[in-house]
């Protein structure tokens, strides 16, 4: 399945109720967690893991309809109310969506079952104990990921690298026998942050478990190994230019502005993934010292208003570093002003803006 672009969305804690023409839904959670169930028979689960740009959705059938397979994750924003609010899912309303594990399965496989209907529940450290113990008595691919994932949110993204790197090393193809078994009844996919304003939404398999170790090595300072993971994924069905973003903003943290540029070589301004390919692109050529060049390639990336918010504030700010370079100050100072009031804790913007008041 190829990467699919989309911009990242904030989930808000607690309860929701939620009206549509066709169905009606209840969907809670806590902070980075929500699931959602409509009288339409679909289920959708978001969880997001704070800190990291990571995040995990699902949306499936309840009450033994079909899912939608495990290759595509679907998400959306809807309108909602706090009129009301639901009943927390418990561990026996899920053991009717999940099929339950039979009379000579393994005691791996009853412990694989038990953390995915805890993984549903939202019992992260539940869920993490038992996908442990699937994972150490029997080596099952997706028991990895899953285990990375409740690490992750549980804050111990250092433990969550091991079992990454374990999936990755292994011969089993996803989805092995028991996401296909238990995970029927729902569509998972890894939604994780690759820049400032930027998500993508992978497949929950061997691409997105890559694509989730290299967030996990940058954030880790092991950067290096981050873009060796991502150069080996040229042939994984990622777009070319999400693929150029995720590694030209690792290659931006090591500074090394000639990939950067040859990341970003012959860029439109299309969507947020290309536009903030562009913004670095726009530094890389600061840092070169090709202001001119710099300030064209970022006056590109400032085209469309429709953009992140996060991306239109950085190229703003990069434009107004170009713009000071010139000796062009009232346009400078007049970028790091615009840029402060979409991001007021940017910090070169600020030392911008004062550098120039004191001018």
């Amino acid at each position: 399945m190829p990467i699919r672009f989309r911009r990242s969305m904030k989930l808000g804690p607690g309860f929701r109720f939620n009206l549509a023409k066709k169905s009606a839904g209840l969907s809670f959670g806590t902070r980075g967690m929500r699931y959602s169930l409509n009288s339409g028979g679909r289920s959708w689960r978001s969880m997001g893991i704070p800190g990291t740009g990571l995040s995990h959705v699902s949306v499936g059938s309840v009450g033994g309809g079909k899912g939608r397979g495990k290759g595509g994750g679907r998400s959306g924003s809807r309108r909602a109310t706090d009129e009301e609010t639901p009943p927390q899912i418990t561990e026996d309303e899920v053991g009717k969506i999940i099929p339950g594990a039979g009379f000579f399965s393994s005691g791996a496989e009853r412990s694989y079952r038990d953390g995915v209907v805890a993984f549903v529940c939202g019992e992260l450290e539940k869920a993490e104990e038992a996908f442990a113990k699937a994972a150490e008595e029997d080596r099952n691919s997706s028991a990895d990921l899953f285990h990375a994932l409740c690490l992750v949110q549980l804050s111990r993204t250092g433990e969550a690298i091991a079992p990454l790197e374990r999936l990755l090393e292994s011969e089993v193809e996803l989805p092995d026998k028991w996401l296909e078994k238990y995970g029927e009844p729902l569509t998972l996919s890894l939604r994780m942050s690759i820049a400032p304003g930027v998500a993508v939404e992978a497949p929950f398999d061997e691409t997105g478990a890559a694509l989730m170790l290299a967030q996990l090595y940058q954030s880790a300072g092991r950067v290096e190994e981050g873009i060796d993971l991502l150069e080996g994924l040229g042939e994984a069905g990622v777009e070319e230019h999400v693929m150029g973003l995720a590694l030209a903003d690792l290659h931006v943290e090591r500074e090394e502005w000639d990939e950067v540029l040859d990341l970003s070589e012959d860029i439109q301004n299309e969507d947020d993934a290309t536009a903030a390919l562009l913004a670095c692109r726009g530094r890389a050529l600061l840092e070169k010292g090709i202001t001119s060049g710099a300030l064209d390639v970022l006056r590109t990336a400032l085209k469309s208003r429709a953009r992140s918010q996060e991306i239109l504030a950085e190229a703003r700010y990069l434009r107004g570093r170009a713009y000071e370079e010139l000796g062009q100050l009232k346009r400078a100072l007049n970028d790091y002003e615009r840029t402060l009031g979409q991001d007021h804790n940017h910090e070169g913007a600020k030392a911008g803006f004062e550098r120039l008041n004191e001018g």
